[in-house]
């Protein structure tokens, strides 16, 4: 069947495939047709199925820059003595001084705490792996029809 255009209705007579949405070009927008049966590793990838990054991903990495941004020039304002403003003590120089330092290792400690806490909450997934192991075992099989051999 004749592919259709992402935002263009289907042409008169054409039908979509049983479970398909409008517009829906299959894997990944190349145009080709989805496999609605057979072994789950030939289907579309989960990244397709997502549509690729999101724009809320997007939005989030924007906001989280123009933060940085806004704090970097605040900082380098201060830093480089481009606006009319002195300390009221020697310890808050220091810190508008060495501003950069302590924000990289505050970084460091919370990137640290982040990959602790996910490891230690880390889920075991008994059932996904069970699919897994089924569908490794449906590929080799699909595979030794094909005259594929395995050594274990």
């Amino acid at each position: 069947p004749q592919q259709h255009s992402r935002y263009a209705a289907p042409r008169k007579g054409q039908q979509l495939a049983p479970g398909r949405a409008h517009g829906d070009l299959g894997s990944c927008g190349r145009g080709a047709p989805l496999p609605e049966e057979g072994p789950t590793w030939k289907r579309r990838p989960r990244a397709c199925q997502r549509g690729g990054v999101g724009m809320a991903a997007l939005t989030r990495a924007a906001r989280v820059l123009f933060v940085i941004s806004a704090v970097a020039a605040v900082w380098a304002a201060l830093a480089f003595d481009r606006v009319d403003w002195t300390a009221p003590s020697p310890e808050v120089r220091h810190a508008v001084d060495w501003f950069p330092v302590y924000a990289v290792l505050g970084f460091g400690f919370y990137s640290l705490l982040q990959i602790i806490y996910n490891v230690a909450t880390f889920n075991d997934c008994k059932d996904a792996a069970a699919e897994l192991d089924e569908e490794v075992k449906e590929a080799k099989a699909d595979l030794r029809k094909k005259g594929f051999e395995f050594s274990s």
